[in-house]
């Protein structure tokens, strides 16, 4: 057991490094080198399973990256496997970080506004909306 917990210290370890490298690139608006940690992070997530609210977050990370490149058809896959992953583990996302579906949806009202799709646009606004008025009611 105790073997098990040092093989899984170490991917856990590069994972979280990476993804604080490629949040810090994805904030410096620099996409193409957030989608370069993004890509080498991701498998790894997956591949230990994590967590998997997680893995959907940094699906919705990667797509923003490839948004931020105008690789809109990309983006959408991404951003709505994201965006699906984490309403399907919405009662795992910690407390703190609550806020991710809400960036999600931003994230899918941004792509279809910049990528011109002005139905899909306004489909994900009030998805938006509905959620913010769901969440002010809880609180």
């Amino acid at each position: 057991a105790r073997m098990e917990e040092k093989s899984r210290a170490k991917p856990l370890r590069i994972t979280l490094a990476l993804k604080l490298l490629s949040s810090f690139y994805l904030r410096q608006q620099r996409h193409a080198e957030a989608e370069t940690v993004f890509r080498r992070c991701l498998p790894i997530q997956e591949e230990e399973q994590l967590d998997s609210w997680g893995t959907a977050n940094m699906q919705s990370h990667l797509g923003a990256s490839l948004l931020g490149q105008k690789k809109f058809p990309e983006a959408e896959v991404f951003l709505l496997k994201g965006y699906e992953g984490l309403k399907e583990h919405e009662d795992q996302i910690p407390r703190d970080r609550r806020d991710s579906i809400q960036k999600a949806l931003e994230r899918l009202v941004a792509l279809y506004t910049t990528w011109g799709k002005q139905a899909e646009a306004d489909e994900w606004k009030a998805r938006l909306e509905t959620f913010e008025r769901s969440k002010r009611a809880v609180q």
